[in-house]
């Protein structure tokens, strides 16, 4: 026998020695956890097609199986190839360079560290309080799963029970802090919160109370009722960048008013991340009853400048409703898109009527040299000939949608929002200290609103450009049907949607 042949057996028979197939051995998995994890782990053990490792190993860039990988309690570099999926129970699993793995990785109570270059399906992990004990009878391997339980039934949410403040120009600064309750000290199981809220601007209390519980399979019923201020603008500014813009520039640019409100929710919720080529769908239905009243503009402080934009009143009165809405996620290699509609009904016996539908999404995607391209969409409208009542109606122009225009320029209960942009990386060593690295960036916005009985207008467009950052972009937009093209400048704060 050649030296190269006894190589490659030596190597064959170490190899088998540390990995041996099932068929030789049992895994018995016990636990009644029920995750995306988890459940892919069960399979790989009930279909017996895998290759079980259970010591320290590295798989070299020769090693290929077509079937699954099975990894208990073991440190394991793969540097080869699985065809199928692997599941990792407590060990360690290390998926070097140029490595291929054509099947999803499970990893239950154990860490995944796939290498940038290497070639992985997806990684679904099971959460941080998931322990697994391993325990060896002969060939057989006896894996438990089982949760850490928490100390304490309550528990302070956010920095000692102290939810994130919002500043805006009718309520100035809202402070809100209270407890959670969890029955089973399990994040995931039944749970009920209560806060106190105070605003600044008014001197007015608010607060409230919700409640969550778990019904199996990613399906949660929710009560809630509360005294809050509320916002149809919350799609084009977030309560983090508004707060920032009111405090330091007195810019806010959304509308408000205030509900006494109570809402009983049933939603199924996708709760694990998606992996290239799945997609989740997410449906709910609401019914709410709410008390509705004005809110009059205040000036509160600010860093530079005053609060001067009036806030528009609303039709006080007391009605209920129903929803019936849907979320979609679509997870793909180098795409992604997510999107949310729905349907409000208003119940009879109110003062309002009121069918209204939304919807909102966003499509991204990486082009050739890592440039990227997104689409931001919304619309909005009515069924009927009446319009709807002013705390259902939103509006376009400003800054955070049609940068050219006055704020607020264009309102109404129905909408059409159409935001392109593409965006081109800069060279890292461009990177500014916490900014990081930026990018260049082309954006066109085209949009309208306007009320319901009313023709509907042509859509105005905006054209802008600038420097990119994680959190800020500097730009310079214009109207394409101006003469002049004058352009306007804006320095800004811009976070992921939604």
């Amino acid at each position: 026998m050649s030296a190269s042949r006894l190589r490659l057996l030596l190597c064959a028979l170490l190899l088998g020695a540390l990995a041996v197939p099932l068929r030789a051995q049992d895994v018995i998995l016990e636990g009644s956890i029920d995750t995306r994890a988890v459940r892919i782990a069960r399979d790989v053990i009930e279909t017996g097609n895998y290759l079980r490792i259970h010591r320290d190993t590295v798989l070299p860039a020769t090693f290929r199986t077509e079937g699954d990988l099975l990894v208990v309690d073991a440190d394991v570099r793969l540097e080869g190839t699985v065809e199928g999926r692997v599941a990792v129970l407590g060990g360690v699993l290390y998926v070097r360079p140029g490595a291929r793995v054509g099947g999803t990785v499970a990893s239950v109570g154990g860490e995944v560290y796939p290498a940038a270059t290497a070639a992985v399906a997806g990684v679904v992990e099971t959460s941080p309080d998931v322990r697994v004990e391993v325990d060896f009878e002969g060939d057989t391997a006896r894996v438990r799963i089982t949760r850490v339980a928490y100390g304490s039934r309550f528990v302070l949410p956010g920095i000692l029970g102290l939810r994130v403040p919002t500043y805006d120009r009718v309520n100035g600064l809202t402070l809100a802090a209270g407890p959670a309750y969890l029955p089973t000290r399990q994040p995931e199981g039944p749970r009920v919160d209560a806060w106190l809220s105070y605003r600044t601007a008014r001197g007015a209390f608010g607060g409230g109370a919700s409640a969550r519980a778990p019904l199996g399979r990613g399906v949660r019923l929710e009560a809630r009722a509360e005294r809050a201020t509320f916002t149809n603008e919350r799609w084009a500014r977030g309560n983090l960048v508004n707060t920032l813009g009111s405090l330091f520039f007195a810019n806010d640019y959304r509308d408000y008013w205030e509900s006494d409100r109570v809402a009983l929710t049933l939603a199924r919720y996708h709760e694990e991340p998606l992996i290239a080529g799945e997609f989740a769908f997410e449906p709910r239905v609401t019914v709410a009853g709410m008390r509705d009243r004005s809110l009059r503009n205040r000036d509160p402080w600010s860093l530079f400048g005053d609060f001067d934009r009036v806030n528009p009143s609303v039709e006080e009165t007391e009605w209920a409703s129903a929803s019936l809405g849907a979320a979609l996620r679509w997870q793909g290699t180098t795409t992604a898109f997510v999107a949310d509609a729905g349907v409000e009904q208003a119940l009879p016996g109110g003062s309002i009527e009121l069918t209204q539908w939304t919807v909102d999404g966003l499509w991204t995607m990486e082009a050739m040299w890592r440039h990227t391209l997104s689409v931001r969409f919304r619309g909005m409208g009515t069924l009927g000939d009446e319009p709807a009542p002013p705390q259902r109606r939103t509006f376009i122009g400003g800054p955070p949608t049609l940068p050219t225009f006055e704020t607020a320029s264009f309102r109404g209960d129905r909408l059409a929002y159409v935001r392109s942009t593409y965006g081109i990386p800069l060279p890292q060593r461009w990177a500014l200290p916490v900014l990081g690295p930026p990018s260049l960036g082309f954006t066109h916005i085209a949009g309208m609103a306007w009320l319901t009985g009313t023709p509907m207008p042509d859509w105005e467009q905006n054209l802008g450009g600038g420097l990119f950052f994680s959190l800020v972009r500097a730009e310079v937009w214009v109207n394409p049907a101006e003469d002049d093209l004058d352009p306007t400048f804006r320095l800004g704060v811009e976070l992921p949607w939604p």
